[in-house]
């Protein structure tokens, strides 16, 4: 099961050891509340910390941002007459590998050297994104495939820094223990860093 996640792994260290890498420090938030396929009322809350690699088309404004995380989960299952008095809590610590991919439809034949950018023009048109990401999430003894999508900004803090806030929905096949498919909204935070000499060290 972590053979995939090691692979990876080492995919991304080779990537982010590139000269032009931009990389990416990513905090992930979501809550959620619903009931599951045997109508048992659950809640919950999950919080990530990741860490990923920016690379974007050479014509168009399509980018990946492969991410590795470690997640930290714990959800409450409630009684079915919605009740308060929890019947169960499950929490769990899980890592987990996303494919990000965001598409600036506003901006789409631009140039822009993205995610990093200094004021250049209008920074709504060329931060504005639509985003999807696939992934897996390795909860213990089975993994959980899911997929996410949302909207999001860049907000360009100059040549080096560039805080992207973004949110969306979120489904997994799993969630922490439980054997049932979940969705919920979720809240994301990244910080990238440009961390090539040209623009970090000048």
């Amino acid at each position: 099961m972590y053979r995939h996640f090691i692979l990876f792994l080492i995919l991304f260290v080779c990537l982010a050891t590139s000269a032009n890498a931009q990389l990416g420090v990513n905090l992930h938030s979501s809550w959620w509340s619903g009931k599951n396929q045997e109508q048992i009322r659950l809640q919950g809350n999950e919080q990530a910390v990741g860490l990923s690699w920016w690379l974007r088309l050479q014509k168009q404004r399509l980018e990946f941002h492969p991410e590795i995380y470690l997640a930290q989960s714990h959800t409450v299952r409630a009684t079915e007459l919605g009740g308060t008095v929890p019947v169960e809590e499950k929490s769990g610590i899980n890592l987990g590998i996303r494919l990000p991919a965001q598409a600036y439809f506003m901006d789409w034949d631009s140039d822009c050297m993205c995610p990093t950018f200094s004021k250049q023009g209008l920074w709504l048109k060329k931060g504005i994104f639509a985003w999807a990401a696939p992934g897996m999430e390795f909860i213990p003894h089975l993994p959980s495939l899911t997929l996410e999508g949302g909207a999001g900004l860049d907000i360009g803090l100059g040549n080096i820094f560039t805080l992207v806030p973004m949110i969306g929905y979120r489904y997994a096949t799993r969630q922490a223990g439980l054997d049932n498919p979940a969705s919920h909204l979720i809240a994301q935070l990244r910080l990238f860093v440009r961390w090539d000499k040209e623009n970090f060290f000048r």
